[in-house]
Order: structure tokens, then sequence, then C-alpha cells
């Protein structure tokens, strides 16, 4: 029923209330929202970072994950050359997705900026108790990859039956003054559920080459 907030800006965690709940039986999902106004003093740099305990138990890339806590942070700069405008990167496709067992897996978040910034991805670790990286995390695997241009993650291909999380960095460029500078950053952490599969992709064998 709330969630505690660091704005960055100060060492005590302020609490919001949820303010919507939205859910999905057939998934056994549900997604909370939480809404509040928050006013800086002035310019500078600051993290806002969530930590929700727990996370689910089980997921292969977190070790003890059920003694986890979810947390993930973004970088909001107010500074006089970037402008005092900007918003965090906007996400069109869940975060919480499926994958067949052994086969490619390929996710695009749709990801874009209200600003008009222009967008890169990078892969990142898992954050965990006080927005610290979780130790002995992994990513899925050495086919794993995310391309820091279009944002499209692809693993090729899931091994193993079960729950993964993984994680990633957007960050914000923005042309000022013919120099592209960074204006903040956020950071998506997701869950993929992988299971068998009955649906196989179609096997396209060549043809001889004729002239007709």
């Amino acid at each position: 029923p709330e969630l505690e907030i660091n704005y960055g800006d100060s060492p005590i965690q302020d609490t919001i209330l949820r303010t919507d709940i939205d859910d999905f039986p057939d998934q056994d999902l549900r997604r909370s929202e939480y809404v509040t106004t928050h006013t800086y003093t002035g310019y500078g740099e600051f993290v806002i970072m969530i930590d929700d305990m727990n996370r689910n138990g089980g997921v292969i890339t977190v070790p003890n994950s059920i003694a986890q806590s979810f947390s993930v942070r973004t970088l909001l700069r107010i500074s006089p050359v970037t402008g005092r405008n900007n918003c965090s990167a906007q996400f069109l496709n869940s975060p919480i997705q499926d994958a067949c067992l052994n086969q490619p897996w390929v996710h695009n978040p749709a990801a874009f900026d209200p600003d008009g910034d222009s967008l890169s991805f990078e892969p990142a670790i898992c954050l965990g108790r006080f927005g610290l990286p979780i130790p002995g995390y992994s990513y899925p695997g050495p086919s794993y990859s995310i391309d820091p241009i279009t944002g499209t993650i692809s693993w090729n291909a899931p091994p193993l039956v079960g729950e993964y999380n993984i994680a990633f960095i957007v960050r914000e460029w923005r042309l000022v003054n013919g120099v592209w500078r960074e204006v903040g950053y956020g950071m998506r952490d997701m869950q993929i559920t992988v299971r068998p599969c009955n649906n196989q992709p179609p096997v396209i064998q060549a043809r001889a080459d004729t002239c007709v």
C-alpha cells in the first residue's frame, strides 16, 4: 500500500501511498501506481531511488532472490545548460515477459522520450537493498545482449526453465550548443519467465537455384 522513495536531495526517505491498482489474475500479476510531487530547491544532480522488499523466490540470475530488494534508480539533472525541463524515458511494452525454452528471445521495451532527447541503452546489474548491486548477480548468459542504439534485447537461447531478472539503463542525450550532453538516465528491471513451448518456429530450407 505504500512505497519508500529517496529523492536524492536528502538522506531521509519519503513514503508514497499507492494511488492505483490494476490486477491481472490470469497472469498472477498486480500493477501498483504511486504518484507524488516533490520540489527541488535549485540546480544539481539528484539520484532518485526506490527500494522495495522482496523479489520473487527462486530467480535464477539473483542468488537468494527472496531476501533481495527490488530497487531501481533514475538520475535527474537540473542545470542552466540543459534547461529546467526534463522527463524520463517512458516504455510502451511491459517489463513482464515470457520466453520459450531453447528458442531465441527478442524484446524491445519501446522506449521514447517525451522531450525528444536521444536515447542510448546499456545492460546493468540488478540492484538490491539500499540500491546496491546484488552480490553474485549474473546475466542470463554469454548470448544475452542489448543493442545500444535501438534498445532491442536478444537472448539466444534460454537453456533453463524458470524466472530471470535483467536490468538496463536508458541514458538521455540532448544537443546543447552543438555538444551532446547527458541530461539524465532511467533504469528498468524486468522479469522473464522461461517456459517449454509447443509452438516452434518454421524451418526454411534453401531451394535449388532455378531459371524459368
